[in-house]
């Protein structure tokens, strides 16, 4: 298991490495599900940007709370099976999601 922990980890960080190296083109955003939290909780970026979610351990999942008027929802596992999710927003605003497998725990958000 550990072996797989590292093969994730190097993975997360040779794609932040791209992100960085291509800083023409829109960012996507990692976000790690980890440990009964998001990290990190809670990041700014520009509209044309997007967020993924890169499980590292646990069976968790991430789903839109409150976000803004005419954006599209989103649920999604992120688990041993589904290990990302990639959502891209179309609007501007404050955008609160949770794990709803452990809500009192798991809260974060992005603003856009």
């Amino acid at each position: 298991m550990k072996t797989l922990f590292q093969k994730i980890k190097a993975a997360t960080f040779a794609l932040l490495f791209l992100m960085i190296a291509s800083s023409a083109f829109a960012t996507m955003h990692v976000i790690t599900v980890q440990n009964y939290s998001f990290s990190p909780a809670s990041v700014s970026f520009p509209l044309g940007d997007s967020v993924r979610w890169v499980w590292v351990n646990g069976s968790h999942n991430t789903v839109s709370q409150t976000i803004p008027a005419g954006a599209a929802s989103w649920s999604s596992t992120i688990s041993p099976n589904v290990t990302t999710f990639v959502y891209k927003p179309t609007v501007v605003g404050t955008y609160q999601y949770k794990c709803t497998i452990h809500p009192t725990q798991m809260m974060a958000s992005f603003v856009v």
